[in-house]
């Protein structure tokens, strides 16, 4: 293995093995064995996907950072989809008030795993559900059961406003 790659390594790992820990929720250590059995062998099948020339070596401080920030910007989409289904849920008990449709929102995701990981975090929000994504001109064509404005500003603040900072951060 290629030194610069080591620290790519060494993240995707612990990320694997942090989820075998909140899947399992066991902290036993023969759960801790067979976690890290797991981790390493996952991380090995995904050495090709894993370990590709990145553009900008970010080394381990690098990933570090990102994963502070994802950890960081949990309870912000927790926050923001409790707000939504509380919407959703108001939408149920007045379905008269229902105007739903599909707008065009652009977007200013820097990498292609960006604009992935943006557009599920605007289908898992409820009320929203990405369908399509334009790459020449950046924009996601997203159903809304709620089309509260139709200017293209206060669209894209309501859907991915809160979102988008924190994914340019961590993909940028």
């Amino acid at each position: 293995m290629y030194r610069m790659y080591r620290p790519r390594a060494i993240f995707a790992f612990f990320l694997v093995l942090a989820f075998w820990f909140l899947l399992s929720g066991n902290f036993s250590i023969y759960n801790l064995i067979l976690g890290a059995a797991v981790s390493f062998v996952t991380v090995l099948f995904f050495l090709n996907y894993l370990l590709h020339q990145p553009v900008r070596p970010i080394g381990f401080l690098g990933y570090m950072r990102k994963l502070i920030l994802v950890i960081l910007f949990v309870p912000v989409f927790i926050f923001q989809a409790y707000k939504a289904s509380l919407q959703v849920l108001k939408l149920i008990f007045f379905p008269s008030k229902i105007s739903p449709g599909i707008v065009r929102i652009k977007t200013d995701a820097p990498t292609v795993s960006a604009v992935s990981m943006l557009a599920n975090l605007i289908t898992l929000t409820p009320g929203t559900i990405t369908l399509d994504y334009d790459d020449e001109g950046n924009h996601y064509y997203i159903h809304w059961i709620q089309v509260t404005t139709h200017d293209r500003e206060e669209m894209r603040e309501i859907i991915i406003g809160a979102f988008e900072p924190w994914i340019n951060r961590i993909f940028g």
